[in-house]
């Protein structure tokens, strides 16, 4: 069984101050990113990566790095290997799942993906992602993923 069910790529089509991502490719599907898409009124999934807002709790600003929210918090991205801040991990907020972030160098586009019930243990997690314990399932999710 994949430890990864979903990968969702997300680019930030207009640079600006609001840091929006769009989705543009994705292989799998997670059901509480579909649902945020499907009430979407452009139809499809995007979410904002900043800094993390002044209303995050103290422990939360000085742990996370940034803050991935669309009309409410998605999740926190910590990165815990500061020698490799491109790659981070989080969870979704109400849920027992853990989100590996993993980011191109200037922050306009990253690649989520989902695993379910990996949220207790996700420090180790990441710390297994970037020992390379994935990266075949990184590898197939990426060559199947379809463009939106």
């Amino acid at each position: 069984m994949s430890t990864f069910t979903a990968l969702y790529d997300m680019l930030e089509i207009n640079p600006g101050k609001s840091h929006r991502m769009d989705c543009i490719a994705k292989a799998g599907n997670y059901p509480a990113f579909e649902d945020m898409a499907a009430r979407s009124k452009c139809g499809h999934l995007f979410f904002y990566a900043t800094r993390v807002p002044d209303n995050f709790s103290v422990n939360a600003q000085m742990r996370a790095g940034m803050s991935i929210t669309n009309k409410r918090n998605i999740s926190s991205v910590y990165f815990p290997d500061k020698s490799r801040p491109l790659v981070g991990f989080g969870d979704v907020k109400g849920t027992n799942d853990a989100l590996l972030f993993i980011f191109n160098p200037d922050y306009s586009r990253v690649e989520v993906y989902v695993a379910p019930g990996m949220k207790r243990g996700s420090r180790s997690f990441v710390c297994r992602v970037l020992s390379g314990e994935f990266n075949c399932e990184i590898a197939y999710l990426r060559s199947n993923k379809r463009q939106l």
